[in-house]
């Protein structure tokens, strides 16, 4: 049987908490790596035994800070004017308790389509009314808080606006498909 002399054991464990403490860990492709072994790995050339095993390191995860979520309500009506028929919709909602904050964006997503800016204003601002096309069934809201350099602090909850079609009153979608005939 190998015995390993008690000196050798002692050096190799206390070298091996050592390099592993003083070395930093690199991660790679976020996975976590383990430290260097060379000093224990050099006691193994020599024949000692080294019971030590090196710790993984992790990499630390970064912190964001939680964005506020702002109170939203938003209406939709149609105008009537010299003009013709329009649509219109109007957002209030509460102010941001964030002091960074320098203003508010109001986006909109117009039937499922793209997200298009609708209004931006300082934080004096706490409601916008934004035309909407004539022909828009489903308009969905959303208002950003943000700071100077354009970063969101805040965000409401999607907010969505049903309007009647043209030409109809109020979309009932029983009479559209037929199930309210039944």
């Amino acid at each position: 049987m190998h015995r390993t002399h008690p000196l050798l054991t002692a050096l190799a464990a206390t070298a091996a908490a050592t390099t592993l403490l003083a070395l930093p860990a690199l991660a790679t492709e976020g996975k976590p790596s383990l430290s260097p072994p060379d000093a224990t790995s050099t006691i193994a050339r020599l024949g000692g035994v080294v019971d030590a095993q090196p710790t993984p390191v992790r990499p630390t995860p970064t912190v964001r800070p939680e964005r506020e979520t702002l109170a939203m309500k938003c209406a939709g009506r149609i105008v009537q004017s010299d003009a013709g028929r329009s649509k219109a919709a109007t957002c209030a909602w509460r102010p941001t308790t964030n002091r960074a904050a320098r203003g508010y964006q109001l986006w909109r997503i117009i039937d499922g389509g793209g997200r298009e800016l609708a209004w931006s204003g300082g934080l004096e601002s706490l409601e916008a009314a934004t035309r909407v096309p004539l022909d828009a069934g489903e308009v969905t809201f959303v208002v950003l808080a943000v700071d100077a350099d354009g970063a969101v602090l805040g965000r409401s909850r999607p907010q969505t606006v049903t309007f009647p079609m043209r030409g109809v009153g109020p979309v009932d979608r029983r009479k559209l498909d037929g199930s309210a005939a039944r």
